[in-house]
C-alpha cells in the first residue's frame, strides 16, 4: 500500500456498486500520474466478479482488517451505504467518507492528497497551522 491512498469498501451487492467501481478504474491511471493510489476492499465474499480485472489492489473485508480500522470500521457495512471510501495519507484517514466516486475529481483529490503527504512528511505541515484534521 502506498502512503496516499483512496481507500474504497465496496458491496458488490448494491445497485450502486458497478457505477462506484467504474469511476475508480476510469480514474485510476490520472490518481497514479498525480502520486496516489486506489485500494478497494470488497465487504462480501461472494459476487466478486466485477473486480476480475481491476487495476488496482482488491482485498476481502474481515476481522482482521475491522479491527485494525478502529473506530472507522463503523462507516463499513452500513446497508443504508454500501459503497464508501476516504483518503487515507500516512496512517490516517483524512477526508469525510464519501459514498460515490467521480473520475475525475478523483484525480484532482490525489494531486492534493500527495502534496498534503510531502508536506506533513517534511514537517511543513505543523508549521501550517494544521491543514487537514484527522478523521479517525
Amino acid at each position: 500500500m502506498g502512503d496516499v491512498l483512496f481507500f474504497a469498501f465496496i458491496d458488490p451487492a448494491s445497485d450502486e456498486a458497478q457505477g462506484f467501481y467504474d469511476e475508480l478504474a476510469a480514474g485510476y491511471e490520472d490518481v497514479r500520474k498525480n502520486g496516489a493510489d486506489i485500494l478497494v476492499c470488497t465487504t462480501r465474499e461472494n459476487g466478486n466478479e466485477m473486480f476480475a480485472d481491476a487495476p488496482f489492489p482488491v482485498i476481502l473485508w474481515n476481522d482482521s482488517l475491522k479491527t485494525a480500522l478502529g473506530v472507522n470500521s463503523g462507516m463499513i457495512g452500513d446497508p443504508e451505504v454500501p459503497n464508501t471510501a476516504s483518503w487515507y495519507t500516512n496512517g490516517s484517514f483524512l477526508s469525510a467518507w464519501s459514498s460515490g466516486a467521480d473520475a475525475k475529481e478523483l484525480a484532482e483529490s490525489a494531486a492534493a492528497f500527495a502534496e498534503m503527504a510531502k508536506e506533513f512528511s517534511s514537517g511543513s505541515g505543523a508549521d501550517n497551522g494544521g491543514i487537514a484534521a484527522v478523521m479517525g
